[in-house]
């Protein structure tokens, strides 16, 4: 729920800030904010209380890779990741080429592109 959360207000607010930064002609300040806020998200993250983080019980650790491997190549699950896999792949480069598509053929400026980023 909060991990969704929060990830879902830096994925809307994110590419906007940094449009609004980037527009102002310094690119790095939106990237050495990002990477601040980064950084404080990791040591909020260690101070969490124990009882919030997931405790492994030893059933489910039993195995390592051979195990995962085992359940990964069942005739069930191997397509599903392939499919995972492929639209991973597709997703990826979609995130790579709209913004150039973005700024180098429909001229958008930085503030436009990130506002068209989060939306």
């Amino acid at each position: 729920g909060r991990l969704t959360t929060a990830y879902t207000i830096g994925a809307t607010v994110g590419p906007a800030l940094g449009g609004v930064l980037g527009a102002s002609g310094d690119l790095y300040r939106g990237a050495r904010l990002a990477v601040f806020f980064s950084l404080v998200s990791v040591a909020l993250s260690c101070l969490l209380p124990g009882g919030v983080v997931a405790k492994t019980t030893a059933a489910a650790s039993k195995g390592g890779v051979a195990r995962t491997l085992d359940i990964a190549t069942r005739p069930a699950v191997l397509p599903l990741l392939l499919t995972k896999v492929i639209g991973s792949v597709a997703a990826s480069m979609h995130g790579t080429a709209f913004p150039l598509v973005m700024t180098q053929r429909l001229g958008l400026d930085a503030k436009a592109l990130g506002a068209a980023m989060s939306a």
